[in-house]
């Protein structure tokens, strides 16, 4: 490898740990450094992993599912991979980064952390799950709600062409393309400090790709994978849950000594886990599994929120659009102009969806649309400083 090139992943491994850790230590930055090495010194060329008799054939199976999956999303959805997921990497471990999620005991809001080249998020991450669980152990024996949540995927954001990794493969044949589409989502567009929107859109992108793909019949794939039903089902799930947490943010804003919050809170989450058990009893897929099955706080319940809190607004931003994906994405582009509250704006929304639905498709000047789309679209006395729209994923920082 050439100098330069590993001296550009040492200096993008120091920004993904401000990213991931925050600068905690001088470990932090190796670890962090380490970590992005691993991921693209042990790649190796997908068509030469497709030839290799060694390689195993569900393996291989996979790697064709994706590379078809990827020529879909191209041709069909305007998600250019932009030379990403070319080649494949082998870690063996089930998840590629642990993910630490902290929120305080009484609020349902995530803890922010903020720095200069990749704007705010609401984790931070680790290439080892001892060093997450270890922070973890630490914050939470100061009181905070902290959430471990290992992630099979992240993008640099166009730092590096993103390998394929063997994480992406654990899973069900859907999950594979659903993550695949989540990432192109973030490549297309990324948003400065806005982990709820950023998230939420992507997991729209992955939901909606997944079933054109499969309405389509150009793959194989199984009968789930459609999966309109079990969509409906994991949207019964997340009212459920966000309820809760709507509930407790209630109860956090009344005067209640800290004692009473506390057992108010209990009983609360017990109040979700048997609404949760009785709604999935007879489903043989119930969506969150994993989450509902462990202890349940703040910081769990707010990672559903900003998942899957705006998903729902985003799949009826396509629905609206007539399920044209150039004029959604042109929509989501014009919306991420916007600071964080006013891109949230119902109103906007409207007028986002009638000047595209009465635009031409395709017709679009790219270069000269932007400054003219704001002052004129959207111009109603609105303070727009901050909103940062990252089209080309470089520059938003070095993690998803």
């Amino acid at each position: 490898m050439k100098f330069r090139s590993l001296l550009r992943i040492v200096t993008v491994g120091s920004c993904v740990t401000c990213l991931l850790t925050g600068c905690q230590s001088i470990y932090f930055p190796y670890q962090a450094a380490k970590g992005q090495l691993e991921l693209m010194t042990g790649s190796r060329n997908i068509d030469d992993v497709l030839v290799d008799k060694l390689v195993d054939p569900q393996t291989r199976s996979r790697l064709l599912l994706a590379a078809a999956a990827l020529e879909f999303a191209e041709d069909h959805l305007g998600l250019d991979a932009k030379g990403n997921y070319e080649r494949y990497t082998v870690l063996n471990r089930p998840y590629v980064v642990w993910n630490v999620f902290v929120a305080p005991e009484f609020s349902t809001d995530l803890n922010r952390h903020c720095f200069p080249v990749a704007g705010c998020v609401t984790y931070r991450g680790y290439f080892k799950e001892h060093d997450a669980k270890k922070v973890a152990e630490k914050i939470r024996g100061k009181g905070d709600d902290v959430a471990v949540v290992g992630v099979a995927a992240y993008t640099t954001l166009g730092w590096f062409k993103d390998p394929l990794l063997d994480t992406f493969l654990l899973g069900s044949e859907p999950g594979l393309i659903r993550t695949l589409y989540h990432e192109l989502a973030h490549l297309h567009l990324y948003v400065l400090g806005d982990t709820d929107w950023n998230e939420s859109y992507a997991s729209a992108v992955a939901e909606l790709g997944i079933q054109a793909l499969s309405k389509s019949q150009l793959l194989s794939l199984p009968p789930m994978a459609d999966d309109a039903q079990w969509a409906a089902k994991k949207r019964r799930v997340e009212r459920l849950i966000l309820t809760a947490r709507a509930d407790l943010a209630v109860l956090y804003d009344r005067a209640h000594s800290d004692q009473v919050m506390r057992v108010k809170k209990s009983e609360r989450v017990a109040m979700l886990k048997a609404a949760y058990q009785n709604l999935v009893a007879d489903w043989p897929r119930p969506p969150y599994q994993r989450l509902m099955s462990g202890p349940l706080n703040n910081a769990s319940l707010a990672l559903v929120q900003s998942y899957s809190g705006l998903t729902p607004r985003f799949i009826q931003l396509h629905e609206a659009l007539g399920g044209n994906y150039e004029r959604f994405f042109e929509a989501v582009r014009r919306l991420s102009l916007f600071d964080a509250s006013q891109r949230r704006d119902p109103d906007l929304w409207a007028r986002v969806i009638d000047a595209l639905n009465q635009e031409p498709t395709g017709a679009r000047d790219q270069s000269s649309a932007n400054q003219a789309e704001r002052s004129a679209l959207f111009d109603h006395g609105s303070d727009r400083k901050g909103a940062s729209a990252e089209h080309d994923g470089v520059g938003s920082g070095c993690y998803r």
